[in-house]
């Protein structure tokens, strides 16, 4: 088993609901840093960790919900 899947399995059996991906350290590399955020949602990650502000829009942008899965205003 990847040691993803196993650290996750391990989050969740603790009873942490909502698991966070680790870094990712190629600062420059956009691309695969998006690769890897969606790779870590498919696994059942809520979020991830940035250490450079240029990783804020990308991981935003994978972990956000989908407009459709927002909730309706209360008014």
């Amino acid at each position: 088993m990847p040691l993803r899947s196993r650290v996750l399995l391990d989050v969740r059996a603790a009873g942490m609901p909502h698991p966070v991906a680790g870094l990712w350290t190629h600062i420059g590399d956009l691309d695969r840093l998006r690769t890897f955020a969606e790779q870590n949602r498919s696994l059942g990650c809520t979020g991830m960790m940035a250490i450079h502000p240029s990783h804020i829009p990308v991981i935003s942008d994978v972990f956000s919900p989908a407009p459709t899965n927002s909730p309706a205003p209360h008014g």
